[in-house]
């Protein structure tokens, strides 16, 4: 054990013959001119490898759906699976210039080069140029993206619920609409739409971004199920 061998060849036939010592030249290794014995000293003749993440990974990932569950696939290098993530979605007001940090949600590295994100519910205006940042869960530093490029992400704005689930044909009452992503500037307009009536078209108020309120019309028809249309 431990006799390294060359390969030689005679006559076609490769044969095995150990290695002398004249047949190479021993490299002594170099220590660092500083002699580090302390951390500080270490630094100067080390290096940190640094986790990055490629922007260009977000590619597919361009429209979110404000009422979460969206997961964010992250491409990039030197993940631990071992540690906390953070993905935050920012966006820049267009009237102020600054960048809100509008949204934070937890990430899990699923190996070195892979790490995932699931978004939460928007609790925000729907907006179509936020931006992705990727921290480190524990000490908060930001991950440095691999390249220049800044990949643009669109929430939409939705909704999922009306409540109640019954209203008086002789009007009353305002319709809840529950959803995400409602902008305050701008105006909405609702509908209730049956098989054989359409009422008219009545202003909604945003009351939060979540949040629409919708006036009930008298229903100039017979009772039934009625469908709601929302325009903005």
């Amino acid at each position: 054990g431990g006799v390294s061998l060359t390969l030689v060849e005679s006559a076609g036939v490769m044969a095995a013959v150990p290695f002398t010592a004249d047949a190479f030249e021993v490299q002594d290794t170099l220590a660092c001119a500083d002699a580090p014995n302390s951390l500080e000293d270490r630094a100067r003749c080390s290096v940190v490898f640094q986790a990055r993440w490629d922007p260009s990974s977000l590619f597919d990932e361009v429209d979110l759906a404000g009422a979460g569950g969206d997961a964010l696939s992250i491409s990039g290098a030197g993940f631990d699976p071992l540690q906390p993530y953070v993905c935050e979605l920012r966006w820049t007001s267009p009237d102020t210039h600054t960048s809100n940090i509008v949204q934070s949600v937890s990430a899990k590295a699923l190996s070195i080069s892979s790490l995932q994100c699931v978004t939460g519910p928007w609790n925000f205006k729907h907006v179509a140029n936020a931006r992705v940042v990727v921290r480190e869960g524990r000490a908060g530093a930001l991950l440095e993206p691999s390249s220049t490029l800044v990949v643009a992400v669109a929430v939409w704005q939705g909704y999922t619920s009306l409540s109640p689930a019954n209203a008086s044909a002789a009007g009353g009452a305002p319709l809840a609409i529950h959803g995400f992503g409602f902008d305050a500037s701008a105006q909405y307009w609702c509908q209730l739409i049956a098989a054989n009536h359409t009422s008219l078209r009545n202003p909604a108020t945003v009351a939060s971004p979540s949040l629409l309120t919708c006036p009930v019309p008298v229903w100039l028809a017979p009772a039934q199920l009625a469908g709601l249309k929302l325009w903005y």
